[in-house]
């Protein structure tokens, strides 16, 4: 049985992935743990010692390095995008997060939902801390001021409510301790999916 599955699998297109604050493109590692035949497009990715480790491990054909200096119109569309934005803007242990305005590293997120919007990959994931999910469903606002909040609602939320009516969305709330490992680190997961293709939790 398990060789029949290999041999479908192996049959299968290779779907296209690319990956934004790659890290050490843990996705690529996934597809080839599930056996998922894949062609790696690009990566992105500043950190020096992050991007040594893509290139012995998991070389893309482009390695980008800091995606705010990158004209999103030359990248290419992927069947699969997957991304990991900085997580300090949203997370519990800085406690400046909403008290000094947007954290600039916001735009790195914004510049993810960018390529989103204009490529319109086939599936998207998205991963971050469970405090960004408070802010995820808020409605523009015109209204002004220099607030986290207020700042989302002009700059984030446009994009976001464009991209909530391209995309079948599923919101996560996710922890390695649910597949059986010893570690305690819940995150939250954006699935996108286009059309008719629905997304099930993967049991542990």
């Amino acid at each position: 049985m398990a060789s029949e599955e290999a041999g479908e699998a192996a049959a299968r297109e290779p779907i296209t992935v690319g990956t934004f604050c790659s890290g050490t493109d843990a996705p690529v590692f996934a597809l080839r743990q599930a056996g998922i035949p894949h062609r790696h497009v690009f990566s992105a990715e500043t950190n020096k010692h992050a991007r040594t480790f893509i290139q012995a491990n998991c070389p893309p054909e482009t390695l980008y390095g800091d995606i705010m200096a990158l004209d999103l119109a030359t990248v290419p569309r992927v069947d699969l995008f997957v991304a990991g934005p900085p997580c300090q803007p949203f997370s519990g242990m800085n406690q400046k997060r909403i008290s000094s305005g947007m954290d600039a590293r916001v735009d790195v997120l914004h510049a993810c939902l960018k390529y989103m919007e204009y490529k319109r990959p086939r599936f998207v994931v998205l991963e971050n801390v469970l405090a960004l999910r408070k802010y995820w469903s808020l409605l523009p606002s015109e209204e002004g001021g220099a607030s986290f909040v207020q700042q989302w609602r002009q700059k984030i939320a446009p994009v976001l409510q464009r991209i909530h009516l391209m995309y079948n969305s599923t919101e996560l709330s996710l922890t390695p301790l649910h597949y059986g490992c010893p570690q305690s680190r819940p995150r939250f997961y954006v699935v996108l999916s286009h059309g008719e293709t629905t997304f099930n939790v993967p049991s542990s």
